[in-house]
């Protein structure tokens, strides 16, 4: 069965300089598929499709699902709601799937056969018989764990022990911000690909890898893991207000405050400008050797009345990595960032959009695919 593929508006010529231009990637999850494994195989054909990879990502009648998940509390509008599908498949193109089950994945295994790669979510290749000279399939959990419900990305992070890292022991767990826990997994299945790609040039033979996003998290969080079995009686929990680095209010938001032994110093120059301070330095030196709640009471008094541009700019003439907490639209602004050419403009309906690039150089230009969106019809045989 042969499936006509008319691509609008999709040039790869102008990344033909790039490192996997000349590869195909294909992305199908399915309706079963978890929204943490949706985002994960988006992730990595992002990354395939920024460094020159054609991608065609694989979707229902409906189009796109993840134009239809929102991030709050900042998405509020229908335009916003589709920041996420803006971020991670622009530039890619899309296979639209007609209802018709059978003929859907005949289509599904014809474009596969010219693929390099296929990403998928876990039981995708099994359902379809798909076959690809590098398969990277996207698991939420190992083999050897098995739940009725895939764990959501909360439910990831409390598996993996990185809850632990974040927020009071007394008050309710905290969900790290964003997506991290699938865009950690995208980002491993992506190495897993090149991986596999590499295994086919020097071994001549294909590769099926699997990634699974409970061991990504555990991956990431080693020092926990590495420290419990150092140490038993000193496993890591939630120190919250007695935590060493935290962020504290200020004048026009908040402010991270970091520090090692060796910054004490000058962090006591630091205070030492606020005639506030009880007892002055010498009172401050003789306490923060002792308790680093009064250190940080002390720091969060002196932040209190400032903005996050003086702390920024005396915390950086003594070198104290202290640095401010910015908004998503500061970001924008941020004159190392704009230096840096972070973000990349995407034309999207009704009006344009700026999305973070790769933070990495190819030929002295910085890596990002064409982004305007590309239309993608499939046609049934005639």
């Amino acid at each position: 069965m042969e499936v006509s593929v008319r691509i609008c508006g999709c040039d790869n010529a102008s990344n033909v300089d790039l490192p996997l231009s000349s590869f195909t990637v294909v992305e199908v999850c399915t309706a079963s598929s978890s929204l943490p494994q949706r985002i994960a195989v988006a992730m990595a054909g992002k990354i395939a499709r920024d460094l020159g990879a054609h991608v065609f990502a694989v979707y229902g009648p409906d189009g796109d699902p993840l134009g239809a998940v929102t991030v709050e509390p900042y998405e509020r509008s229908p335009r916003e709601a589709k920041a996420l599908s803006t971020f991670l498949n622009s530039g890619k193109e899309a296979i639209l799937l007609s209802r018709h089950e059978r003929e859907d994945c005949e289509r599904i295994a014809d474009i596969v056969t010219h693929a390099d790669a296929l990403l998928i979510s876990t039981g995708v290749a099994e359902n379809i018989a798909l076959k690809a000279p590098v398969t990277v399939d996207l698991a939420v959990l190992p083999p050897n764990i098995s739940t009725a419900v895939p764990p959501s990305e909360l439910g990831l992070f409390a598996l993996s022990g990185m809850l632990d890292l974040v927020g009071t022991a007394s008050r309710e767990p905290l969900m790290l911000g964003g997506h991290q826990a699938a865009y950690s997994a995208g980002c491993a299945a992506f190495s897993a690909m090149m991986t596999g790609f590499a295994e086919r040039e020097f071994q001549g033979r294909d590769a099926h890898l699997v990634v699974d996003m409970l061991n990504v998290l555990m991956w990431l969080n080693w020092k926990a893991l590495a420290a419990a079995e150092i140490t038993p009686s000193e496993i890591v929990s939630r120190e919250g207000e007695d935590a060493p680095w935290r962020t504290v209010p200020c004048a026009d938001g908040h402010v991270a405050v970091v520090y090692n032994d060796r910054d004490l110093p000058q962090i006591f120059d630091l205070l030492a400008d606020d005639d506030g301070l009880p007892g002055g330095q010498a009172y401050l030196k003789s306490r923060a050797t002792d308790s680093r709640h009064d250190l940080m009471e002390a720091i969060k008094r002196w932040c209190a009345p400032r903005t996050r541009r003086q702390i920024t700019d005396a915390a950086q003439r003594r070198s104290i990595p202290f640095g401010p907490v910015l908004l998503p639209h500061e970001l924008l602004c941020d004159p190392q960032l704009i230096f840096r050419q972070s973000f990349a403009s995407v034309v999207t309906p009704g009006s344009d959009a700026q999305i973070p690039v790769l933070p990495l150089r190819w030929n002295g230009k910085p890596v990002h695919a064409p982004l305007n969106p590309t239309a993608v019809s499939v046609e049934a045989p005639r």
